[in-house]
């Protein structure tokens, strides 16, 4: 099943800005609306009839967090609506804190939300500094210990403050380079360093 990770946002919510997001990925190109980055990829890769998933990480007692989810959930069915697609909404409910106690169960939670054979799509746009760096650890463990389960897009959305512009990315690649590195530091590879712009001229 296509399965769609997001962190709901902590910004005010006057300060999220309902726009069509641009992209030089012919992927991620959309005449959505919306305020949430996630919503794109789903937009795009559903079809009619099909039934996905979207796992939503909520920061409990954040009062903006509480008003952005009914924002979100309001997009969502409006999406669901237009796009004709059933949606299997799971939540994780985390604390509003950046203990490590607090962060080993975002990392679990993510971790726990995905199943065999499932495609995924997280989106990095919202959340703590750390957030990232928890859904990567996760997005590492699933890919190499969940059967069947792959990486398809990390998403995160930009504002230009200068122009107002939208843009929407796909940095899934750094995700597999990252991997990549891994690989050959275990490997004990020669010349790791001449490997390495040898994967990023490809990639390119």
């Amino acid at each position: 099943m296509k399965k769609y990770m997001t962190v709901i946002p902590m910004q005010n919510p006057n300060n999220l800005k309902k726009a069509v997001y641009d992209s030089d990925n012919e992927l991620l190109h959309t005449d959505l609306e919306t305020r949430f980055p996630v919503l794109v990829p789903m937009y795009n890769d559903t079809a009619a009839g099909e039934t996905v998933t979207v796992v939503k990480v909520i920061i409990d007692g954040h009062d903006f967090v509480r008003k952005n989810k009914a924002a979100f959930e309001e997009e969502l069915s409006e999406l669901k609506t237009k796009k004709n697609i059933d949606v299997i909404e799971k939540e994780i409910h985390i604390k509003f804190s950046e203990d490590i106690d607090n962060q080993l169960d975002l990392l679990m939670g993510l971790v726990d939300s995905v199943d065999e054979n499932d495609l995924i799509t997280a989106d990095i746009t919202y959340g703590s500094k750390a957030m990232p760096i928890i859904i990567r650890s996760a997005l590492a463990y699933i890919s190499g210990n969940v059967h069947g389960a792959n990486i398809d897009k990390i998403v995160y959305g930009s504002l230009n403050f200068t122009n107002g512009k939208m843009f929407i990315y796909d940095v899934s690649a750094l995700f597999y380079l990252d991997k990549a590195v891994e690989s050959m530091s275990r490997a004990k590879v020669k010349e790791p360093k001449t490997v390495l712009k040898s994967i990023i001229d490809m990639g390119r």
